[in-house]
């Protein structure tokens, strides 16, 4: 599971340093950035959960880097936390919607709860932790087949047939991967709005990183194609095989 990834910039080194120490600790990746200019290079280059950055940068300026990024159709969406001395800020950003602020002197569990707020706590965890599944389907004997196989692998398994759910546990879990099922558009009764699932979870940046498989019957597997590339595709002729396309597929076997 890739961890979450948050970029830091502040022109004072040690303060930069400190905060690295403390976000590092917590688990989260951290890239630094010392100006706005750099920090506006770093947020193409590194792709950050989150920004966090001091109210006054040198070469590009917090307002002129927030205005730039506003111009890239996902910077924009990008949660920004501000770091600032001076009171009421807020009255100054009320264009960028993603933004709030948080002021010097503060203490480090205000900022932890805000990150947390806003992308989620960090997805390091203790190694001996079970690895997590979410199982989005509609048909219960295959989740029940796809469930057994991982729980007695030592997963912990969560299964829905509404894809709503499906992202809304995803943002609150953060599982190791998601398995759906695929269903034929033509198919008459279908339930399931798996592209639409699909397509959501993609244009998440948080949330676009968790390796997500799609099994399908080796009749449908053509029509699948056209919308998922193989490598996300685990077909099977049958039930009784699922299983083993799935170990295949994924390099999983029981412990």
């Amino acid at each position: 599971m890739p961890f979450k990834k948050i970029l830091v910039a502040d022109n004072d080194p040690a303060f930069l340093s400190g905060l690295n120490v403390c976000l590092s600790s917590e688990g989260y990746q951290v890239a630094t950035a010392t100006d706005g200019k750099e920090a506006f290079e770093k947020l193409r280059t590194e792709d950050p959960d989150i920004l966090i950055l001091n109210a006054i940068l040198p070469k590009l300026s917090c307002f002129q880097l927030l205005q730039q990024m506003q111009k890239d159709l996902l910077m924009r969406l990008l949660p920004v936390i501000i770091f600032s001395v001076k009171k009421n800020m807020e009255a100054f950003f009320v264009d960028f919607p993603h933004v709030e602020f948080i002021y010097k002197p503060f203490d480090s569990k205000d900022l932890l709860s805000k990150i947390d707020k806003r992308i989620g706590r960090s997805s390091h965890r203790d190694p001996s932790a079970k690895k997590t599944l979410i199982i989005l389907g509609l048909y219960k004997f295959i989740k029940n087949k796809i469930r057994k196989f991982f729980e007695d692998t030592g997963w912990e398994v969560t299964s829905t047939h509404d894809e709503k759910a499906a992202y809304e546990i995803a943002g609150r879990l953060y599982p190791d991967m998601i398995l759906c099922e695929y269903f034929h558009p033509d198919m008459q009764g279908k339930t399931l709005d798996l592209k639409g699932f699909t397509q959501r979870m993609a244009k998440d940046r948080f949330l676009s990183r968790i390796p997500l498989y799609i099994y399908c019957e080796r009749l449908n597997f053509l029509s699948a194609l056209a919308s998922y590339p193989e490598s996300k595709l685990i077909k099977y002729t049958e039930s009784a095989d699922l299983l083993n396309e799935i170990k295949k597929h994924l390099g999983i076997s029981r412990q």
